[in-house]
């Protein structure tokens, strides 16, 4: 071979992972070590592997599966469809990007209640009943159906 070879601690110390998910990537055919030491199971990898292993690294904290992975690593989809699944990963990017913005747009509306409303209780002061009502004043954001729904269950 020649060429010096990594064994699977420093290649995963290299990319930050264990050499357990070394290990599963091998198991699914990702990535498999040019040489495997017959006595002591030491895994061995080429310095052009490190690619491979980055390109996997990349795909994954895209979003893409492991199975995912494996069809764009062994080039069993075209560049077409790769594009079309890139373009998938993003557009559900963004939506988790847009439901997490509404999700901070009202915790800063709650925050901003509490910070209005001049109280300053201690929770564990007040009775249960209390505590709720106070709690519901300061966590209704929004729409006059959530209010409308409390009432109503309230009044059932």
């Amino acid at each position: 071979m020649g060429k010096t070879l990594l064994k699977i601690g420093e290649i995963a110390s290299f990319f930050g992972i264990s050499p357990k998910a070394m290990r599963i990537y091998e198991k699914k055919g990702l990535v498999i070590p040019r040489k495997k030491d017959p006595e002591t199971g030491y895994r061995y990898y080429a310095p052009e592997q490190v690619i491979t292993l980055y390109v996997l690294l990349a795909l994954r904290s895209n979003g893409f599966s492991l199975g995912e992975s494996r069809e764009i690593l062994n080039g069993r989809i075209s560049l077409t469809r790769f594009a079309e699944l890139l373009q998938k990963k993003q557009k559900a990017f963004e939506q988790s990007a847009a439901y997490a913005a509404g999700k901070i747009s009202k915790i800063d509306r709650m925050v901003k209640k509490i910070n209005e409303s001049g109280l300053s209780c201690q929770l564990y002061a007040l009775s249960d009943e209390q505590r709720a009502w106070l709690l519901s004043k300061m966590v209704m954001i929004g729409t006059n159906s959530a209010k409308e729904a409390l009432s109503e269950a309230l009044w059932v």
